[in-house]
């Protein structure tokens, strides 16, 4: 099964410059081109910006020039793709511009306390995910209406609510910081500013104003090294996860974490929290590579689990764009060739990004998406008798016959063996192992966890056995997070158990039914009426009583030998 999916979004793009970002939420990507162009002079700046929506296929033009000379790069959105912010040249001015693509209106944020253009150039824009506040690095001296006297740029972060404007590249004191400072991030709530100042990192709180040095080891030290990516523009040489937890970047230090002595420059994530720092751009087995050159843009997940950079890795593909799982450790490189211009979903599975023609080189803008099942280990039986055993996690033994071909027997330890049937794959062993897959189906062996759950609260609620594809469907939505009791509001609402319970059941009706459907017998009258107390005080717990009857340890034990042996599903894979 690929784990990569290709998509093209838009083709035969030109212009000054191109680049793709994708909305949060994964349902948007934007990107910058001429359009309908008809001149060749690079003078002739004409980019406009241009939304797609991933869900309809529908194509919007998101900004729209006022000026011979004019252009829309480098935007940044909102988490819904609703608002768009960019570096916006019209004529000799270059500002920092907002559109609410709902009602087509255009703010221009870096405007002094007068309304009026600033005396700088506004460049480096970035948009926190909730829409409400933009970042930009000016060389304007006259944005706040206080004396700004560090001759150097700075970050200024603008509140699209209230129209208020605060310099973010302070310290703790308010005192101007002398360096020049450039590639701000927002967390998603706009509390954190995260940018590049000199040849640091700096996290500054707008909440109670601390400024905190990000590029340090988890011992406090600071880094021994230079900063790396591009950072040019507007590009990402920074990134910082939703909460504003987590901080990653590009760096040449060898003293951020223990054993880096490649000499080269990697990829760190910093957690603001712990003080703890972890490099990314490791393979898979967590060993360094000494073949790591020209790292540029970073990305990081909402959660700061995926990291995504490019760089050039010959031992893992070469030239490219690489994701990272912090968690299981897997890394892959996502396409080849790619330099910069990408961007990272809330949820790490979807990155854009700006590629080109192998023939014509002519610039696209792709979309790659990126399986749920990256980063899950996985064990691929051979032929003979193996020994298997997994890791911390979701781990899954890879068999390449049909279910009927094997004998699977889970032993009181919890030792697992699968026996081919016909002596080709021997008998294996398995510890720690929570799912089988097979060429025609998945058996799932975590009844004590997940796929127990879905397979007891699916019979509880119908009162049968889960088919396949159903079963295959709920264990997903698990493995995504859902919980148990999620998972039993969705079949309360679902047509076959409006038929089987009613649409609007009474408390001591839909009590009655789940002692019946579920655990075969009448209700003994002390449980009754403590079922019932439960419902009639609070109608809304419907869901949480349906899951305390699946997981039951009297309906536990009644399924222990359906289960025992683990439980057949087919995986749901959209």
């Amino acid at each position: 099964m690929s784990l990569i999916t290709i998509t093209t979004i838009a083709g035969k793009l030109r212009g000054h410059d191109v680049g793709a970002t994708i909305s949060g939420n994964g349902n948007y990507v934007f990107y910058t081109t001429g359009w309908d162009v008809g001149r060749d002079d690079p003078r002739f700046y004409d980019e406009d910006l241009f939304r797609v929506d991933l869900q309809t296929g529908a194509t919007i033009q998101v900004s729209h020039k006022t000026s011979q000379y004019g252009a829309s790069w480098y935007p940044e959105v909102s988490d819904d793709g609703q608002q768009a912010a960019y570096t916006l040249l019209e004529g000799d001015r270059v500002d920092t511009a907002v559109t609410n693509i709902s009602n087509g209106v255009r703010t221009t944020v870096s405007l002094n306390p007068a309304g009026r253009p600033d005396n700088g150039v506004n460049t480096h824009v970035a948009l926190s995910g909730d829409g409400r506040y933009v970042a930009f690095a000016s060389d304007a001296t006259d944005l706040t209406g206080t004396p700004d006297r560090n001759g150097v740029q700075d970050i200024f972060v603008r509140n699209l609510q209230t129209g208020g404007l605060v310099n973010a590249s302070t310290n703790s004191n308010g005192t101007q910081l002398t360096a020049s400072s450039n590639s701000p991030e927002l967390s998603a709530d706009g509390h954190l500013v995260v940018f590049n100042n000199g040849s640091q990192i700096y996290a500054k709180n707008l909440l109670n104003g601390a400024l905190t040095l990000v590029t340090t080891n988890s011992a406090g030290q600071q880094g021994n090294g230079y900063l790396s990516g591009s950072g040019d523009n507007g590009r990402h040489n920074l990134a910082v996860s939703d909460d504003g937890r987590y901080v990653v970047y590009a760096s040449s230090a060898s003293n951020l974490v223990s054993n880096d002595t490649n000499g080269l420059v990697d990829v760190f994530r910093k957690d603001l929290q712990t003080g703890q720092v972890v490099r990314a751009s490791v393979n898979s087995s967590g060993q360094q590579y000494g073949d790591i050159q020209s790292v540029g843009d970073v990305a990081i997940s909402a959660d700061g689990r995926y990291v995504a950079f490019t760089a050039s890795i010959a031992s893992a593909g070469g030239p490219g764009l690489y994701l990272k799982d912090l968690n299981s450790g897997a890394i892959m490189q996502v396409a080849a060739n790619t330099i910069n211009a990408f961007a990272l979903s809330s949820d790490g599975h979807k990155l854009s990004y700006l590629g080109t023609t192998a023939d014509t080189h002519e610039s696209r803008i792709l979309l790659a998406t990126v399986s749920s099942d990256f980063g899950k280990p996985s064990l691929t039986s051979t032929a003979g008798n193996d020994t298997l055993t997994g890791g911390a996690g979701l781990d899954t033994a890879i068999y390449h016959g049909n279910r009927s071909n094997y004998t699977i027997t889970v032993k009181d330890n919890g030792v697992v063996t699968v026996a081919d049937k016909a002596g080709v794959d021997g008998t294996d062993t398995l510890t720690g192992i929570e799912r089988l897959h097979f060429s025609d189906v998945e058996v799932a062996l975590d009844i004590s966890g997940v796929a127990g759950q879905a397979y007891r609260i699916y019979q509880a609620a119908f009162n049968r056995a889960p088919d396949q594809a159903g079963l295959g469907y709920w264990i997903k939505q698990m493995d995504n997070g859902a919980s148990l009791e999620q998972v039993a509001k969705g079949f309360l609402q679902s047509q076959e158990a409006q038929k089987l319970y009613g649409a609007a059941p009474g408390s001591a009706a839909l009590v009655d039914s789940l002692y019946h459907n579920v655990l075969h017998r009448a209700g003994d009258d002390k449980g009754f009426a403590y079922w019932k107390d439960i419902l009639d005080h609070n109608p809304g717990s419907q869901s949480q009583v349906l899951a305390s009857f699946a997981e039951s340890a009297e309906n536990q034990a009644a399924l222990v030998g359906v289960m025992t042996n683990g439980v057949s599903y087919t995986p749901y894979t959209a």
